[in-house]
């Protein structure tokens, strides 16, 4: 709720939105969207990793749909804003780090572990998961076949 009338705040008759957004622009993306990338811009991957909690405070949907409507706000009429919202993310997410990239790596860890609320991360490479991968989701569109494999007893 508090993004969101931030972002009507934005509306009103007389608000300066280069200055509201110099100061909280950097501070938004960086804590409230992005705080893992941040970690690892500043060389979080190559220090050990603070065991300190990295989720963002938009952690849901609606949240990060109020925090990415507030951006917009801020750059609509202020190209000074969109000129700030691109800097901090092209420096969060377009920086090549060699210590992120191995070569022939299958046993690929995410440098920052973040899982959901149900514990799920996705499939581990055991080196052709991507080819079992797609022969699930094809064998998922044949009628029959998904109500008998989610039908299974575990």
């Amino acid at each position: 709720g508090h993004i969101k009338l931030v972002k009507a705040l934005l509306s009103c008759q007389g608000v300066n939105k280069k200055e509201v957004g110099s100061g909280i622009i950097s501070q938004f993306i960086t804590t409230y969207l992005f705080p893992a990338s941040k970690l690892i811009s500043e060389g979080g991957l190559a220090n050990n990793l603070p065991s300190k909690d990295i989720s963002p405070q938009c952690d849901t949907p609606e949240a990060r749909a109020a925090g990415y409507a507030l951006l917009i706000e801020l750059s609509k009429e202020c190209s000074d804003n969109m000129k700030l919202i691109s800097k901090e993310l092209i420096s969060l997410h377009h920086q090549y780090d060699a210590n992120m990239v191995k070569e022939h790596q299958f046993e690929y860890e995410p440098a920052i572990e973040r899982r959901s609320s149900s514990n799920f991360v996705g499939l581990k490479n055991a080196g052709a998961t991507c080819y079992m991968n797609s022969v699930i989701q094809q064998l998922y569109t044949v009628p029959g076949v998904t109500e008998q494999i989610l039908g299974v007893e575990i």
